[in-house]
């Protein structure tokens, strides 16, 4: 498996670009945007957009409620399988609230250069990856297997 080391630089200009969406996406409909970051990798992600986006529109908020509100956007940094998006838009249909948007940096795609999973609301979807490459983020030490 191939293993790929991302730089600081590269998620850093994925979290711009990914602030830069979710600005279009909800400013000035909502002057607030709720983002929730996926533990543990959507953490780091998060914070970073947090700061482009104070830099763009000033207010951002932290918030973790079981049903989010329509502004709030949900963060990981990798869509490989989707079950944690899956998850989370599945509970949050299940409470009426189907619109919550999803942002990944990057994503796994096949051979084909197809999404695996792609949630409807996926807002931004980053870097494509194949499959058989492993991603290794700056803030992570060494390969790990998930666990």
């Amino acid at each position: 498996m191939e293993t790929i080391n991302l730089s600081w630089e590269e998620i850093d200009a994925l979290a711009y670009q990914a602030a830069a969406k979710i600005e279009a996406e909800f400013y000035p409909e909502f002057d607030v945007v709720f983002l929730v970051g996926i533990s543990r990798g959507g953490l780091i992600p998060s914070v970073l957009i947090s700061h482009h986006l104070k830099d763009l529109i000033g207010k951002v908020e932290s918030y973790l409620p079981t049903v989010y509100p329509v502004n709030a956007v949900i963060i990981d940094d990798v869509l490989d399988t989707g079950k944690i998006f899956r998850d989370i838009h599945a509970e949050q249909q299940r409470h009426g609230n189907p619109k919550v948007s999803y942002c990944t940096l990057t994503h796994k795609v096949d051979k084909t250069g197809t999404l695996l999973f792609g949630p409807k609301n996926l807002l931004f979807r980053g870097q494509d990856y194949d499959l058989s490459q492993w991603l290794i983020f700056p803030w992570e030490k060494e390969k790990e297997n998930d666990s």
